[in-house]
């Protein structure tokens, strides 16, 4: 039941913050675009690499034992909106990630998987929210439509993974690049497919991770290294509204 009430939790706040941006920006494009513009959705079925640059290290409490933790794949659903605004290469953003399919025995941990440690039943499959600002580096019309390169800074709220944390969901400071690739930018406009994308993102997880020393889960492991925050997402992009956007 507390599981089922996160969920639930997490999904009306993920949903609620979407209306919300949406709504907003609907009702400045009404009025001429003056601060933001028309937002656009999309749907992204997602392959994310966890800590894909080094492993963190952690001791198992019942045996002593001295593990890294390896790097996992797991499939994520994710689902965006996306608020252009009239400064120049800004863009508001927001999304909720889910895992659907994935065990107590192996799912991700604060986005990375600790199902190698013996003895983890970590339930952590439940949403997180992400807010913040993208800023382009490369446009599409620099690229002659081929692909677009660009920065966020945002914040991540997702389960809790320090033992100080005191609620179920923290906020992180999530920072990140994306790269977009067009490969069906030739096709006619009035072709889906135009406007379907793939997308590689390097994610990093700047707060909020456990910490060298930390037991986490309580009684379980103990961090002999800090948690490693990067996390490689790559991921086609399906627009759902409008279904033709302009570039």
């Amino acid at each position: 039941m507390q599981h089922g009430r996160l969920v639930l939790r997490a999904v009306t706040l993920g949903v609620c913050a979407l209306v919300l941006i949406a709504q907003s920006a609907r009702a400045q494009q009404r009025r001429g675009c003056h601060v933001v513009c028309a937002p656009s959705f999309s749907f992204r079925p997602s392959l994310m690499r966890t800590h894909v640059f080094s492993e963190p290290t952690v001791r198992v409490l019942s045996t002593g034992a001295v593990q890294n933790v390896p790097s996992k794949t797991a499939f994520a659903m994710q689902f965006n909106v996306n608020v252009p605004t009239v400064i120049p290469r800004m863009t508001l953003f927001a999304n909720v990630t889910w895992f659907p399919n994935l065990s107590a025995s192996s799912n991700p941990f604060t986005e990375y998987n600790a199902n190698a440690v013996p003895g983890t039943r970590v339930r952590t499959n439940t949403p997180s929210l992400g807010l913040g600002v993208f800023v382009d580096a490369l446009t599409t019309k620099e690229t002659g439509g081929w692909f677009d390169v660009g920065g966020y800074i945002g914040d991540s709220f997702s389960k809790a993974a320090q033992p100080t944390d005191a609620s179920d969901y923290t906020h992180k400071l999530d920072l990140g690049v994306t790269g977009t690739l067009h490969p069906f930018n030739r096709l006619p406009p009035t072709n889906y497919l135009r406007n379907v994308n793939l997308l590689v993102a390097l994610d990093y997880r700047a707060t909020g991770l456990p910490k060298e020393g930390d037991i986490v889960p309580a009684g379980t492991r103990e961090w002999l290294t800090n948690a490693r925050p990067s996390l490689l997402q790559i991921a086609f992009d399906f627009p759902l509204a409008p279904l033709f956007p302009r570039r």
